[in-house]
């Protein structure tokens, strides 16, 4: 490690340890007592003794400073802090940590605050609190990992904390005995005060990981800590772990690690050889790759043409690292489910998902992708279930793979076993609007009307305008007969995304007011894309028009369109499915029958 690394860890030490703030409030506390001195002495005629007041203030200040870098005041009495040596460091990991200087049970908030101060030490306070644990029986079996801290105090580095959070998401994910948030939900907590019994509620977890992260050149320090939320809110397990950059990776695993062992779940074989195989990584290379994640995951149209921009950078880099690739596959395969991808989006997702596969087959989120293109685009339905299954062999955790999931057993299979899949999917990510958008739209085939209304509801609850969620109510409210409510929530549906304005003309058909379902459809026949396309083919279904329906379901399938496998799936095409000419097209595109 550098001088200038060394310093700079230095100074976070200082901060660690509360020595900056011992010394500011000591200053404050000093000023008072010699303004207090001349006040109190001179009255009584002492003032000889004021010199000596000063002289003790002067010489308490280097003491305090002293003792603020050397103990802690915790809930179970003043400790020493322990510095972390250099064998530890070798390790990656110190030892078990001081408890926090204020009690865990005041919340979240609290909590944060200590992740950047929670001395790295070996504590009788600690240790008798994790033999507590151990000795009781402590056993989580679900868990969140809040957003990192930056501890850099550089805003250009928040990109880097987003990437190890992620990454240690990643990790923690591919142990199947724990239930992991992901990230999307997890996101919802960043930079916001809330406290540890509320956040587990709402995410029903019952434990939480939270995590500061130091960064100075290649040098890498992360500082992570377990609280139990249930049944009583309790402080576990702290740790400081250092490493390079090309070792984080290692860093990862061994946090994995560790919270398996201190929550008492066991590690299968496969996933103690996973956590076993880790590699070293190309600085350059995985900054890159971090960042371009960093853009990605914002989900927007700048967010992932910068994003891909750096992935690319990531693989001219270094051809050879399969994150980049594996990164590219999934940013392809989000364009592809844009209202008006490029031709290729889908090719791209699958060329990059291969190649990240050829150099690491152990990529789930690699294999992820690889079957949203088998499903939806290839319309390739073994080939779908073998990714979607080897996906979640290696992470059970990964919630958007299980909710597509979901919709490929759809295809074949009766409701009772596709639809926990996608429940489980929302466990995984509950404040992701999508996965409550899903279920509600399941529920409309099964004509469960009022439950499907407060699955769209609770979407757009969580993302106001979020169209799936706006489309789910008004074919809700259509299904109860409520044509106003369902015309509104169609209408919301279209103004935040085109793709969607079909949904109203299916409603205004439903109602049997042809002449506004076929203006909503003259306005989709202006130019048509392979959205517009399925979206006719429906309402064209409704209006009892059969022919027009079976164009523009041609139309669909020689775009592409990713609906085309669930063809006998759609209430809407019920009326069709006896028509030799709908069941050829239906060959067409691989619909199970």
């Amino acid at each position: 490690m550098s001088m200038a690394s060394k310093f700079s860890l230095f100074l976070a030490e200082l901060k660690r340890r509360k020595v900056y703030r011992v010394a500011v409030v000591y200053v404050v506390v000093g000023l008072g007592i010699l303004g207090a001195s001349e006040v109190i002495l001179d009255p009584l005629g002492l003032e000889a003794l004021r010199p000596y007041v000063v002289v003790l203030v002067l010489l308490g200040f280097p003491i305090a400073l002293v003792l603020a870098w050397a103990v802690d005041v915790t809930p179970e009495g003043i400790q020493r802090t322990s510095a972390l040596t250099p064998e530890k460091a070798a390790r990656g990991a110190g030892d078990a940590a001081a408890a926090p200087s204020t009690p865990a049970a005041s919340g979240a908030d609290a909590a944060t605050a200590q992740s950047a101060e929670t001395a790295t030490a070996e504590t009788e306070g600690a240790a008798a609190a994790q033999s507590e644990a151990a000795g009781s029986g402590c056993v989580l079996s679900s868990i969140v990992v809040l957003p990192f801290e930056n501890l850099s105090e550089d805003p250009e580095q928040e990109f880097f904390a987003a990437g190890m959070h992620d990454a240690l998401i990643t990790e923690l994910a591919q142990i199947s005995a724990l239930r992991v948030i992901s990230r999307t939900s997890a996101m919802a907590y960043k930079d916001k005060r809330v406290s540890v019994p509320q956040i587990a509620r709402e995410l029903n977890v019952d434990g939480i990981l939270e995590a500061s992260v130091f960064r100075v050149g290649d040098s890498v320090r992360i500082q992570a800590q377990l609280i139990q939320a249930f049944p009583e809110e309790g402080h576990l397990w702290a740790h400081t772990y250092d490493r390079e950059m090309s070792d984080v990776l290692a860093m990862h695993s061994e946090v994995a690690r560790a919270v398996a062992r201190e929550v008492e779940i066991g590690l299968t074989p496969q996933e103690e050889n996973r956590l076993d195989s880790v590699r070293s990584v190309t600085p350059e290379t995985y900054e890159l790759y971090l960042k371009g994640m960093f853009h990605l995951n914002k989900l927007t149209p700048e967010g992932l043409e910068i994003g891909l921009k750096y992935l690319d950078q990531a693989v001219e880099n270094d051809p050879g690292e399969p994150l980049p690739y594996a990164g590219l596959a999934l940013g392809w395969a989000i364009i592809g489910h844009t209202p008006s991808p490029p031709p290729d989006a889908l090719l791209k997702a699958e060329a990059f998902a291969l190649r990240a596969l050829e150099l690491d087959d152990s990529l789930a989120e690699a294999h992820a992708a690889l079957a949203e293109v088998r499903i939806y685009h290839d319309w390739d339905i073994e080939g779908a279930g073998q990714a979607f299954n080897r996906a979640l062999e290696l992470n059970p955790n990964l919630a958007h793979a299980r909710g597509h999931y979901s919709w490929y057993l759809a295809l074949e299979h009766p409701e009772e076993i596709a639809f926990p899949e996608l429940e489980r999917a929302r466990g995984l990510d509950p404040l992701n609007p999508v996965m409550s958008a899903w279920l509600g739209w399941r529920l409309l085939w099964a004509e469960a009307w009022d439950r499907a209304l407060d699955e769209g509801r609770r979407s757009i609850e969580l993302y106001p305008d979020f169209p799936i969620g706006h489309y789910v109510m008004g074919c809700a409210y259509t299904g109860q007969g409520k044509l106003e409510e369902a015309v509104v929530a169609h209408r919301k549906a279209g103004a935040a995304s085109p793709m969607w304005k079909w949904g109203l003309g299916c409603t205004y058909a439903e109602f049997g007011r042809e002449a506004e379902a076929r203006a909503v459809a003259h306005e989709l026949e202006e130019s048509p894309t392979g959205w517009d396309a399925w979206g006719l083919a429906e309402i064209y279904a409704t209006l009892g028009e059969t022919d027009e329906a079976l164009r523009w379901v041609e139309a669909a399938i020689d775009q592409r369109h990713s609906y085309i496998p669930w063809l006998n799936r759609f209430p809407a095409f019920k009326s069709l499915r006896d028509d030799p000419r709908f069941q050829d097209l239906a060959r067409r595109g691989n619909a199970p029958s």
